[in-house]
């Protein structure tokens, strides 16, 4: 699903709101496992962008104590 919504161009992944947070991180802010698991392969490079705090959404799963997305 996620591929075909990439493919017709339905969710932009490099959106980003006015802290430059992506959809990973607003995955992760919503513990979003299972998305997070897709979004992953989709988009691996943007698993390493920093928002304007200097945090990747892994660094986001850390401040959140969320084990379970570590």
């Amino acid at each position: 699903m996620l591929r075909e919504i990439n493919t017709r161009k339905l969710l932009d992944i490099h959106q980003y709101d006015e802290k430059s947070n992506n959809l990973i991180h607003f995955a992760i802010f919503g513990g979003k496992i299972e998305f997070i698991d897709k979004l992953k392969y989709l988009y691996e490079n943007e698993m390493n962008v920093e928002n304007n705090d200097g945090n990747t959404p892994f660094h986001c799963a850390c401040l959140q104590g969320d084990l379970a997305i570590v």
